[in-house]
């Protein structure tokens, strides 16, 4: 009898209390951030996730007045080295507005193919200079086509080591 994985649906908070979890194909969970003046900081979480798993990450429900950044690091792969989604340092962020409260849509990244099994890292960032005050809020949502274990929030408002961003599609 072989084992099967159904679709579940893990609500996390905003804190350290994210408790490992195995076997699902799906968390979200809504955040915050609060960062240093000038600062552009970041949320970061870690995932142990399959080869030819194809993931899907999204960042909505932006507080207004927050700008968001998505990075996706590799194994062994240190924040603020290459981006995934870029292809260097800088983050991903295609989200445009006039004025720092036109950022809320957020972004997402559909259909990403993980070509190496191992454990990665999202990191979620609010850019300072686009953003408006030190502090916001976001949903992070991420799916996968095979199960993975979700280590929780790892980090919290820690200073981005990121280049920048930039809209890589």
């Amino acid at each position: 009898m072989g084992l099967g994985f159904s679709s579940v649906a893990i609500a996390c908070g905003s804190s350290d209390a994210d408790e490992p979890t195995d076997g699902v194909t799906s968390f979200s969970g809504t955040y915050g951030w609060t960062c240093a003046s000038s600062t552009d900081c970041q949320d970061v979480f870690d995932l142990s996730i399959e080869a030819g798993s194809v993931i899907t990450i999204r960042v909505n429900n932006v507080s207004s007045g927050s700008a968001s950044q998505l990075a996706f690091y590799a194994p062994g792969v240190a924040l603020g080295g290459v981006n995934l989604l870029t292809g260097n340092t800088r983050e991903l962020r295609c989200t445009s507005a006039s004025a720092c409260e036109g950022f809320t849509v957020g972004e997402q990244v559909n259909s990403y193919a993980v070509a190496v099994g191992g454990n990665y890292r999202i990191a979620v960032t609010r850019e300072w200079d686009s953003s408006c005050g030190g502090t916001g809020t976001y949903r992070l949502a991420v799916t996968s086509t095979k199960a993975f274990q979700h280590f929780g929030q790892t980090k919290e408002d820690t200073p981005s080591a990121a280049t920048g961003f930039e809209c890589h599609q």
